[in-house]
């Protein structure tokens, strides 16, 4: 909510200060002292979470079926090879984006945009694969496909751009694309 909304008065801020800076703003409201060793632990928090079971065989479907893999997270770089390599699949992405690159947070245009040129290629190419409902928002508003993973106490908004798939997690969500899109190779 946050990202989101320094995005739209127009100031930038690393995810990992927002992070940060929410974190302080929680434990002030309720009188509890966060110190720089704290903060530092969140980040190496981000940094270490494990992909969710299902993700790294998902992920080799669908690069067997010939489907180009890219990130493109709020998080640092740094942070975000990080959370890849530790979870043992930093090697299935071709190419690692992050909207420090651009400076706009997702769900901003311009953040979908930077992958865009950067790899020199329509919205209509892309497919975004997100667990975030803010995030398929702003990929469909941006042009590209997307695809919602609902995890707990996640799920379709209803009012908006909408999905063109949905699943219950990454297996289901590739299976879907697959048959959609045709294997590639």
């Amino acid at each position: 909510m946050y990202s989101a909304a320094l995005t739209v008065a127009g100031c930038y801020v690393p995810f990992t200060d927002i992070g940060a800076a929410v974190m302080k703003m929680l434990a002030d409201t309720r009188g509890i002292a966060i110190n720089e060793s704290d903060k530092k632990e969140l980040t190496e928090k981000f940094s270490t979470m494990p992909p969710h079971q299902e993700v790294p065989a998902a992920l080799r479907k669908l690069r067997a079926a010939g489907f180009r893999l890219f990130t493109l997270t709020d998080n640092l770089l740094d942070v975000q090879t990080r959370q890849l390599t530790n979870g043992g699949i930093v090697d299935l992405f071709e190419r690692r984006f992050s909207a420090d690159g651009v400076k706009h947070h997702k769900p901003s245009r311009q953040a979908y945009g930077y992958v865009e040129q950067e790899l020199g290629a329509e919205p209509s190419e892309f497919c975004l694969i997100a667990c975030h409902t803010w995030d398929t928002l702003g990929a469909v508003a941006a042009g590209w496909e997307a695809a919602l993973i609902k995890r707990p106490g996640n799920d379709l908004l209803g009012v908006g751009p909408q999905p063109q798939v949905v699943g219950d997690n990454l297996d289901d969500v590739a299976n879907q694309l697959i048959r959609r899109h045709g294997a590639k190779g």
